[in-house]
């Protein structure tokens, strides 16, 4: 995540060099395909997100992945405002989307491993970067998850309970969407709070 945040930055930097407003999708595929194997060498196709506690469901700390699956979702553009900031607009997503949790008790009768798989899901960023006197620093202006809409469950039980696990725990997941990507939320706003630190002048040279 840190990786794919700077990069994105210093290519809005970069592009304050060039032109006003464009359509940078293509460059961000090229981007993506070489953070791919990158996500793999380095073991980060999957990170940890904490645990869920609401009433009916009750989860310890789980797992997503696959981030080595990541890709474009949509049009990724580049805007400059004035001469010395410019914005970066983009929608990604992962092919293979996965949250698994171990351990979950589900209003307190199943106790189960879940597992999610979403189809559409989608992460919209927008990044300003900024040139003030020598320093260049860059900030995460919003993000925006659409993962669970179309979420398909699966537990670990025995069978003639696993419909009415899976039917409950849909139902669940349903009502507390929000509460559910709160953990994904704070992580990507963690993630992204390094970029103010870094003097992305110094690393385009």
């Amino acid at each position: 995540m840190k990786v794919l945040l700077t990069i994105l930055s210093v290519l809005c930097l970069l592009g304050t060099c060039c032109c006003s407003s464009e359509d940078i999708s293509d460059f961000v595929d090229q981007i993506l395909y070489n953070i791919r194997p990158l996500a793999v060498a380095d073991h980060f196709e999957q990170i940890k997100v904490p645990g869920f506690h609401r009433t009916g469901l009750r989860c310890r700390e789980g797992i997503l992945s696959d981030l080595s699956t990541i890709e474009r979702k949509g049009n990724c553009t580049l805007s400059i405002h004035g001469d010395d900031s410019a914005v970066i607009t983009a929608t990604l997503g992962l092919r293979t989307f996965k949250l698994s949790y171990p351990d979950c008790a589900i209003v307190n009768l199943f106790r189960q491993r879940v597992q999610l798989f979403a189809d559409g899901d989608q992460v919209s960023v927008q990044i300003s970067v900024y040139h003030r006197g020598t320093r260049c620093y860059a900030e995460l202006n919003s993000v925006k998850l659409k993962l669970l809409q179309n979420a398909r469950v699966y537990t670990s039980g025995y069978r003639w309970l696993t419909y009415i696990e899976e039917f409950i725990l849909k139902w669940l997941i349903q009502h507390y969407e929000k509460q559910l990507l709160q953990p994904l939320y704070r992580l990507l706003w963690r993630e992204a709070e390094f970029l103010s630190h870094i003097d992305i002048c110094k690393i385009r040279g």
